[in-house]
């Protein structure tokens, strides 16, 4: 066997793997109707800790492109018009961003393996696509996932004493 068919075959267990859990995920979400609660960790996680970054700048630009672009100019209106519904505002943003993620993975890989083969033009569309629908998509539910566990700053004193006497 060659160094070429062993790539191949490496790439497509890689690839078989990632659509088996993209279905298995798109099945539980949208038939069962029960969402995976556990994230699978992608390559965007530091991205989208820059919502919740001390630095004030880092943080404005983050709600910027994703909050206000992605999410209110682009796909809320889709979703809207398509399902009815409101994006990434549902409960099952976690469950979502793992479709997406096994779904970046699989593209990644075809990524990779296209520029290897020296079809670039293939590897620029898929990575395109990756930068247009999926990045976005994988930090918003990331970042969507990470307030949910941000701690509540303590009441000041004075509010607390108040909160005590109104109980």
């Amino acid at each position: 066997m060659s160094s070429n068919a062993i790539i191949a075959a490496l790439f497509w267990l890689a690839e078989a793997g990632f659509a088996l859990t993209a279905v298995v995920l798109c099945v539980a979400e949208f038939a069962v109707h029960r969402p995976v609660p556990i994230p699978i960790p992608s390559v965007y996680w530091p991205v989208a800790k820059l919502g919740l970054h001390r630095g004030r700048k880092a943080r404005r630009f983050f709600h910027f492109f994703i909050g206000r672009l992605y999410r209110k100019q682009f796909w809320n209106p889709a979703v809207n018009s398509i399902l009815k519904q409101r994006g990434f505002e549902r409960q099952r943003h976690l469950s979502s961003g793992n479709i997406h993620a096994a779904c970046s993975a699989m593209v990644l890989t075809l990524v990779v393996f296209f520029i290897y083969g020296h079809l670039y033009v293939g590897a620029l569309f898929l990575a395109g696509f990756e930068l247009v629908f999926n990045t976005p998509a994988i930090i918003l539910s990331r970042y969507l996932y990470l307030l949910t566990f941000r701690k509540r700053k303590p009441l000041a004193p004075a509010a607390a004493r108040l909160s005590s006497l109104a109980t």
